[in-house]
């Protein structure tokens, strides 16, 4: 799991996240740190991130796109005989 860091606003409004391809992640919430990203499986997503609008600001969203790359398998003890 990764630490979603939020986004830098001169509005004090929240945030709510959104993941457009939850078989490479999702988006979970945690007490303690925020907001987390658990990765699923190889592939790429967006992460759009929706501050809401507030007496002195309107709606804000930023993008951000995530690739996840397959991993590597570890191989030994090929043989001959």
């Amino acid at each position: 799991e990764i630490n979603l860091v939020e986004p830098i606003s001169n509005s004090n409004s929240l945030f709510n996240y959104t993941i457009d391809n939850d078989r490479a992640a999702t988006i979970l919430k945690d007490s303690v740190s925020g907001y987390l990203i658990k990765i699923i499986g190889a592939g790429s997503t967006k992460i759009t991130a929706t501050q809401d609008a507030s007496d002195n600001y309107e709606k804000g969203t930023i993008e951000c796109k995530l690739t996840i790359k397959k991993r590597i398998p570890i191989l030994n003890n090929i043989d001959i005989e």
